[in-house]
């Protein structure tokens, strides 16, 4: 239980990181979870504690076949614009954040980070 826990959060963590960059960026007030892993309560909710936002479930599973079906459909006319879409995805659950990541998660960006040269070597070794 604690291998699954800690392979949750480190999924989470990562996650965590890239979401980071994009608020910093764009801005984002919530977080869209979708696919087979969204059907696990304990990563739901887990993913609302790291990030520290509201994570929401839609009603599609496979979200990236139904978005390029949707340009699909927008390129050759059957729907005008994106906004026609919004109607088609609806949440159907919400996760609010209620425990506290916080000090574990700094601490993993640390160990990252820290393994700078490492990460560079170990992908140098893929080719």
């Amino acid at each position: 239980m604690e291998m699954l826990r800690a392979l949750y959060e480190g999924v989470a963590f990562m996650h965590a990181v890239h979401i980071e960059e994009f608020d910093r960026k764009v801005g984002v007030s919530e977080v869209r979870f979708t696919g087979g892993a969204a059907k696990s309560e304990v990563w739901g909710q887990m993913l609302a504690d790291v990030l520290k936002k509201k994570v929401a479930i839609v009603d599609k599973e496979e979200t990236g076949c139904f978005g390029a079906a949707l340009l699909a459909a927008l390129a050759v006319g059957e729907i005008k614009n994106l906004e026609e879409t919004e109607s088609l995805v609806h949440v159907v659950k919400d996760y609010y954040p209620k425990g506290d990541y916080g000090k574990k998660y700094e601490t993993f960006k640390e160990i990252c980070n820290s393994f700078g040269e490492t990460w560079n070597s170990l992908e140098a070794l893929r080719y």
